[in-house]
């Protein structure tokens, strides 16, 4: 490690060993494990996948699109640089369109 020289580096190497020692002693918090279908309503992304992918949300459901009232009563539907809240919601259906409001993903949150 070499020779600590003077007053300076020796502050900063234990200030380096305490850092250390805190982050060993950090643990993170326990997290509950959401399950979709089982503890949320959201059920499951295929089925929403699947209903989804490749279309427009808009008034009616048809090839292209699917209507705004047969999605879950939570939803959001995101557009590429949306601001959205940081909260999680495992009830909530996610919605992700590009610019031209096509949907390529869905999630729970």
């Amino acid at each position: 490690m070499g020779y600590i020289r003077d007053k300076t580096s020796l502050c900063l190497f234990f200030l380096y060993v305490s850092l250390f020692e805190y982050i060993d002693y950090f643990e993170p918090p326990n997290m509950p494990l959401v399950v979709p279908g089982i503890n949320s309503s959201f059920g499951d992304k295929s089925e929403w996948v699947n209903k989804l992918m490749g279309k427009k949300i808009s008034d009616i459901s048809n090839e292209t699109s699917f209507a705004k009232k047969d999605l879950p009563q939570t939803h959001r539907v995101l557009k590429p640089g949306d601001m959205k809240t940081m909260d999680h919601n495992p009830n909530r259906l996610n919605i992700h369109v590009n610019e031209d409001g096509v949907v390529h993903d869905v999630n729970s949150g």
